[in-house]
């Protein structure tokens, strides 16, 4: 199952985005601690994204080796597909139609007569 969608009632303790959109990134070692793809992005780099507002409400450790992350979806999750488009329809060849090798021919009178 994809984790790409909408997080509802869900903030980045990053950027503070609310609700997150995309891929949620749940730390494995904290008691509460979700950021967005951007913020995680950042965290790799070596980066740890807090907003003051989330320091106070929710107060995290700020030491890189301390936090575990990891893609998250609750019961609360809106998938919003992100997965590959469908694949064209092709359109079946009838016996009437002019034959696909280009010579004119009917396709039941050329490469199409069996």
């Amino acid at each position: 199952m994809s984790k790409f969608g909408e997080h509802l009632g869900i903030t980045c303790d990053g950027c503070g985005t609310k609700p997150i959109v995309g891929i949620r990134y749940k730390c494995q070692n904290c008691n509460n601690h979700d950021v967005c793809e951007a913020c995680y992005e950042e965290f790799g780099k070596g980066n740890l994204k807090q907003t003051t507002q989330s320091a106070r409400v929710n107060p995290i450790s700020k030491k890189l080796e301390d936090h575990k992350f990891a893609e998250y979806a609750d019961k609360d999750f809106k998938g919003l597909g992100g997965g590959a488009a469908p694949a064209a329809k092709v359109k079946k060849q009838k016996p009437n139609d002019p034959c696909n090798c280009g010579s004119g021919k009917k396709a039941k009178k050329c490469c199409g007569a069996a």
